[in-house]
């Protein structure tokens, strides 16, 4: 594989996966006129994508055999009114942050220059193949879903090519989805690789033999600025140079200046992150319901199997969302906290006064600094996050269960008033009619 110079050719695949929904950055900024074509490109798409979901839509009527439940039938409609509404959500907000978009991967060339003045590789190569194979995962997945829509959910009579045009367009949202979700955590995932390697070179820097008390830790390790890599000391004595300072000083600064990348474009997918975490709660909640009244219906079982199989799809698809955001951040977030712990570890009174100030401000700088992913500010991404989400779904449930079962009770209550009414209403006219006939006795013929 080609090994890219740049973070602008590491993004190729992710560049052209978005550059097929109007999402595209194009890297050559030195004209007004790029501006104009990056904002054409995602209005046109806009207009061809929504003109062609409002005409497709008697299509779908025709063809496509949404549910057999009607719940499940008015739930399609609504959901996807609201995902139009979100996919158009996710791709404005994309475009308006082009410009930070830019700016965080200029930061990134930038730091990652100073990165590999100190002995670290950027690891273009890694990213690039990361992106391959999620591209391929997601390929993948929404190849199952489309198998899956093409067995269970078209009628028997339709035609093999309204089939693949019906499955291309009603899938659409999912890889806009999935591509807002897979932009995102390829960042994050850079992010916890870069912390990873300031991690080990601080942490090659520690050598504790297996008896060693925590006093008697050295530093084995000191950096060699003029051959650019580290060269190792057989001797357990202490070395107090500048060396080792230096180096904790340029992982100090490398630290500082990742966290405000990571800030910027948290920034720049904020909207979109709360956007996907909201309507994925939602769904999955709703989801849920409706597989658990299904479960309750007398189908068969090809009926049951036609009814289940999507739903689940669905909510394997939204869990998965949720999951992978969260512990992408979670991981990364608990990669860059441990360099607080390395840092102690080094602090020894052995050292010189130069080196534990260095480590003094690193701690505080740590404190004042810490990583964190959000939506928007409204929440954090964490496995602390999936906690909550697991607690409010569960009992959002449970409450709407209890309010359709009492619904569904008051109906059956109410029909069977009605029909008590209309059977006591019958008997009364009947006996009333009877006792007038009594009365007045038989009718005499006129002859």
């Amino acid at each position: 594989m080609h090994e890219p110079k740049s973070m602008k050719e590491a993004m190729r695949p992710l560049i052209l996966m978005n550059s097929l929904f109007g999402m595209s950055v194009i890297f050559d900024n030195r004209k007004k006129s790029v501006h104009l074509i990056e904002y054409l490109h995602t209005i046109i798409f806009l207009v061809v994508y929504n003109v062609v979901i409002i005409l497709s839509e008697p299509i779908f009527s025709e063809y496509y055999i949404i549910s057999l439940y009607k719940l499940c039938d008015d739930t399609y409609r609504y959901s996807s009114l609201i995902n139009i509404l979100i996919i158009n959500g996710l791709i404005i907000a994309t475009r308006a942050q082009t410009k930070n978009l830019r700016t965080a991967i200029a930061l990134v060339e930038s730091c990652d220059r100073k990165i590999e003045e100190i002995g670290l590789p950027r690891s273009y190569k890694t990213m690039m193949k990361y992106q391959i194979r999620g591209i391929l995962l997601g390929a993948t997945t929404i190849l199952v879903f489309c198998m899956t829509v093409y067995i269970w959910r078209f009628k028997k009579s339709t035609p093999f090519s309204v089939k693949l045009y019906l499955n291309f367009i009603g899938h659409l949202p999912v890889v806009i989805t999935w591509l807002c979700n897979f932009s995102f955590c390829f960042w994050i995932r850079y992010f916890r690789m870069k912390f990873q390697q300031l991690n080990e070179v601080l942490r090659s820097m520690v050598m504790a033999t297996p008896d060693s008390p925590q006093h008697q830790r050295v530093l084995k390790m000191k950096y060699d600025f003029q051959n650019n890599g580290f060269r190792s000391s057989k001797s357990n004595r202490v070395y107090e140079n500048k060396e080792n300072t230096t180096v904790m000083r340029s992982v100090k600064k490398m630290h500082l200046e990742m966290i405000k990348i990571v800030r910027i474009v948290n920034n720049i997918y904020g909207v979109q992150i709360l956007l996907l975490m909201i309507s994925s709660v939602i769904s999955i909640t709703i989801l849920f319901y409706l597989l658990y009244r299904i479960t309750w219906m007398e189908l068969t079982v090809d009926s049951y199997l036609q009814e289940v199989i999507p739903l689940t799809c669905w909510i394997f698809f939204y869990i998965m969302l949720i999951l992978y955001i969260n512990h992408v951040c979670a991981k990364t977030i608990i990669e860059a906290a441990s360099i607080g712990d390395t840092i102690c570890e080094l602090y020894e009174p052995s050292t010189s006064t130069e080196f534990r100030a260095e480590i003094q401000d690193f701690t505080l700088q740590l404190i004042q600094n810490p990583l964190l992913f959000t939506a928007c500010g409204f929440f954090n991404l964490d496995h602390a996050f999936i906690q909550g989400i697991v607690g409010t779904i569960t009992t959002y449930l449970i409450i709407i269960i209890q309010v359709g079962d009492m619904t569904t009770s008051r109906m059956e209550v109410t029909a069977a008033e009605k029909f008590e009414n209309q059977s006591s209403t019958i008997g009364i006219d009947t006996v009333t009619n009877f006792s007038l006939l009594s009365e007045e006795g038989p009718v005499k013929n006129s002859d």
